[in-house]
């Protein structure tokens, strides 16, 4: 479904805790077969930068009351400050952010990520000051331009926008995120043809990303492409089965295309043959087990082209996932549901009833 960039921000762009978090991921250890013993990749600095705030806190902590070098406590408090935002304290979170500007002045991931606090919480003035801090530090910062870019997206200012992305890109082509922030730009800015564009050039530069799924299934759903819609829900959530988002979208979609095929040939072809579907369970007088029925109603399905898919939702025995499921199928899948889900007496006395 079309939404508005700014609507679904806080949960497909790459901005404030989520990215503020990678921001201040040391790049990693050296690939080496020596030990690393600096203070990076001490045990607590690891901790400091779990997703788990508390545990986040606990490790920078550890790390800010100890004898580590000014670098590394910027880092462990913007760090602090990142979880303290997650964790909804945003008094302790700028405080934390401000530390870590204070203490290395010239830090750049200091400096765009306390841009990012401002950017979420719409001072979209102050975000601006830090990122231009950033990039008068660090011009060759790709992340920066990115960043800088959503705020001026968020904000409506899509042609300072375009600019930062493809400055972004011009600095590390490679950069999924860029390719995938821009495309939520076009697609925001119902320029879905350029969106999917960008979306299958990060796919391409990280399979994985299943943000970049979802948002080009947005798109292709602008564009009244259902069928590629699902189909990339459908690939978000094999890459994340808990995602949310992906599952919702993909019930919308689904049931979004039942409403605008229901008066299909198709759909009245498919329609007719549950009623006949219904008829022969209802009025077969042979004693037949659940199980018999279970078969017969395949066979029946098979034979009148609907699918297996539909044969498991109408056999889920809670009404709620019944419901669930038949969500991502189509709605019709519906007027099913309540008799074949029923033993075959059940189903006959509620047809003749």
């Amino acid at each position: 479904m079309w939404r508005l960039f700014g609507l679904i921000a806080p949960l497909l762009i790459f901005s404030g805790a989520a990215a503020a978090a990678g921001a201040f991921m040391p790049a990693g250890p050296p690939k080496s077969n020596v030990l690393q013993t600096t203070t990076q990749y001490t045990p607590q600095m690891l901790q400091c930068d779990s997703p788990d705030p508390d545990r986040a806190i606990i490790g920078c902590d550890a790390v800010i009351n100890s004898n580590a070098t000014p670098d590394i406590k910027s880092i462990a408090y913007g760090r602090r400050g990142v979880a303290y935002e997650r964790r909804g304290d945003y008094d302790r979170a700028i405080a934390d952010l401000n530390a870590a500007v204070r203490i290395d002045p010239k830090s750049v991931n200091a400096l765009r990520v306390r841009g990012n606090y401002y950017r979420d919480q719409h001072d979209f003035e102050h975000a601006l000051e830090n990122y231009n801090q950033a990039i008068a530090v660090n011009p060759k910062d790709p992340e920066t331009f990115t960043q800088r870019a959503n705020a001026y997206v968020i904000n409506g200012n899509f042609v300072n926008a375009m600019a930062d992305y493809g400055q972004a890109i011009a600095l590390n082509p490679k950069s999924a995120m860029a390719y995938t922030s821009r495309g939520e730009a076009y697609r925001s800015h119902g320029e879905d043809d350029r969106a999917i564009a960008d979306f299958d050039q990060a796919i391409k530069l990280e399979p994985k990303l299943v943000n970049a799924f979802i948002r080009r299934g947005l798109a292709q759903e602008n564009k009244n492409d259902y069928t590629r819609a699902i189909a990339d829900f459908t690939q978000a959530i094999k890459v994340d089965p808990k995602n949310v988002t992906a599952y919702d979208e993909r019930a919308s979609a689904s049931s979004t295309r039942a409403r605008m095929t229901a008066l299909s040939p198709i759909s009245l072809r498919r329609s007719s043959s549950i009623r006949k579907i219904r008829m022969h369970i209802a009025c077969n007088d042979r004693p037949v087990s659940r199980a018999g029925a279970r078969s017969g109603v395949r066979l029946l399905f098979q034979r009148h082209e609907i699918g297996d898919d539909v044969v498991h939702v109408a056999w889920v025995g809670e009404p709620g996932k019944r419901h669930a499921i038949a969500l991502h199928l189509g709605l019709r899948v519906g007027e099913i549901l309540p008799q074949v889900s029923l033993i075959p007496g059940e189903i006959c006395a509620l047809h003749r009833g």
